[in-house]
């Protein structure tokens, strides 16, 4: 009962905050807000997780992006904006003897800030405020148990601080730098890779955000935290190629509340050609991008390597990670029969130095989907492969494990125990859109190894200076991971209003067995995302 009363009380904050008052629309409303250049109109389609006007939201935040500044007579004036989002989280995790993993907890972000567009440049400066109620406090078990869940992860790092306040964003964007089509913007920032160039095509866009967007570098979004950069972002945008330069640092985040500190021993460098093809009316429409990452890790002696190697041979690696990953994607729409057909390859290869050893990894992702026609529940259904390759020998001088580098927690693990690498992911997905305001999404997920004489890793990146950001647990010799069933619900009240609804429940294999008591798993949430 104290689970659902804590339930209760956090969609009872949310609903406050959803007064009248908060939700007043203005003309600024029919403006992206996004800080890329040029964008598509999008189209009014209803698509999964995306809302009946996408351009109200943004896919590091949400709908809890700050609104544009909106008609020209409001140019050079500064506006503030704001957003909230409120989550109570029941996690039963992995049973343990020794830890206790059933356990709720709650959580909330909110940020606000002021900006200001003018012809040749914009400014903004947005402040976060995280925290936290509820953690629990012995949820860690011994190795290789480790933390039982996020909440968990959240006290390791937090202990007894329960909020913080730090600039989220805070940055100069320059307009036509060279020529009409290009920007820099400098300073804090947040980034995604694969989400360069918005599209007009709603299924499209689904794809771009859902499978395509946040894989290697990604502000983190469903965190309290959240994850930004220090740098510089460079955008030249066409109606036909987006191209993409970001040299930056990124931020502590993740579980560590002190998310306005930079990790300065870690750079990231990231360069792109996107190139969209068909508009809103376009019966066959694709998007394709090639792209290049380049990520330093200098931490050295402060912090371990996770890897499949003895913990001696760790200790004495203190060489810097240089990683070089290569790689691209196509996804295309097109007719068939009634309805409509999806295709979506990703792929990327890594080469360069795991401190000691030579980096050799690749991963990819191939997926197919169908739209039938129906006037009703608008049913699609997909099906995909994921493949993050592993090491299979620790003592050969080479590394080969696909390592994701800054990635999103979850979109790619919507019950995160799990991360992308040395990881085999097939599934199965029914999305249903009853209503222009309800996304229905269930997902059958068959988890293993790509390689049993690796580790299974879990994490989200680097996070602060003394956590690598991937943790590893003993394969024992297998590659059964686990069977996952989920469901999510989201329902837009309004424009400016989200409330998600999600329930997954995981079966573990042998690996799974052999660490915990118990092999099943089950984790639940509501959150409500509010724009003001």
């Amino acid at each position: 009962m104290a689970r659902f009363r804590l339930a209760a009380a956090v969609l009872f904050i949310a609903l406050i905050n959803s007064a009248p008052g908060w939700a007043q629309q203005t003309q600024s409303d029919n403006s992206s807000n996004q800080t890329q250049s040029k964008q598509t109109p999008p189209q009014k389609t209803v698509t999964p997780q995306t809302p009946p006007e996408p351009q109200r939201r943004n896919e590091a935040q949400g709908i809890m992006a700050p609104r544009a500044t909106g008609p020209e007579s409001e140019i050079n004036k500064f506006h503030f904006f704001g957003s909230v989002k409120v989550r109570f989280e029941d996690n039963n995790y992995f049973s343990s003897k020794k830890a206790d993993g059933n356990y709720a907890y709650g959580g909330s972000i909110l940020r606000f800030g002021v900006r200001r567009e003018t012809s040749k440049e914009d400014f903004l400066l947005e402040l976060a405020v995280p925290a936290l109620y509820n953690l629990p406090t012995h949820s860690t078990g011994p190795s290789p148990q480790g933390a039982l869940g996020q909440g968990a992860s959240y006290f390791t790092s937090n202990h007894s601080q329960v909020a913080s306040l730090f600039p989220k964003q805070f940055y100069e964007k320059f307009k036509h730098v060279g020529d009409p089509n290009s920007s820099l913007q400098v300073g804090r920032f947040e980034f995604i890779d694969g989400a360069e160039n918005r599209v007009a095509d709603g299924s499209l866009a689904y794809l771009k955000q859902n499978r395509i967007a946040n894989r290697l570098l990604s502000p983190n979004p469903f965190s309290y935290v959240g994850r930004s950069f220090d740098g510089v972002h460079f955008t030249n945008q066409s109606s036909n190629h987006t191209f993409t330069f970001v040299g930056a640092m990124p931020t502590r985040g993740g579980y560590d509340l002190m998310g306005g500190d930079e990790l300065n021993n870690i750079r990231v460098g990231y360069i792109a050609d996107t190139v969209p093809k068909g508009g809103s009316n376009s019966k066959h429409v694709s998007d394709s991008r090639i792209f290049a990452i380049f990520y330093q890790d200098t931490r050295g002696s402060d912090v371990a390597k996770v890897d499949n190697r003895s913990a001696s041979a760790r200790q004495k690696d203190w060489d810097p990670l240089n990683i070089a990953t290569i790689g691209g994607h196509d996804v295309r729409i097109f007719p068939l029969g009634s309805g409509r057909m999806d295709t979506l390859l990703w792929g990327a290869g890594q080469f360069g130095k795991w401190g000691q050893l030579n980096q050799a990894a690749y991963a990819f992702d191939a997926e197919v989907g169908y739209q039938p026609k129906d006037s009703h529940l608008k049913p699609w259904y997909r099906i995909g492969y994921y493949k993050g390759s592993g090491d299979g020998n620790g003592n050969n001088g080479v590394h080969g494990t696909f390592f994701p580098m800054l990635p999103s927690g979850r979109t790619y693990a919507r019950f995160p125990f799990f991360a992308t690498a040395n990881l085999t992911d097939g599934f199965i997905e029914q999305v249903l859109r009853p209503t222009p305001k309800i996304v229905v999404r269930s997902d059958v997920r068959f988890l293993g190894l790509a390689d049993k004489h690796d580790l299974y890793y879990t994490g989200s990146g680097a996070y602060d200076d003394s956590n690598f950001g991937f943790t590893g647990r003993t394969s024992s010799g297998s590659s059964s991971l686990a069977t996952l069933y989920d469901t999510s619900v989201d329902y837009q009240l309004d424009k400016t209003t989200l409330f998600i609804a999600y329930a997954g429940f995981a079966h573990g294999g042998t690996i799974l067995s052999s660490i915990y008591s118990n092999r099943d798993a089950f984790f639940a949430y509501l959150e409500v995302q509010k724009r003001f």
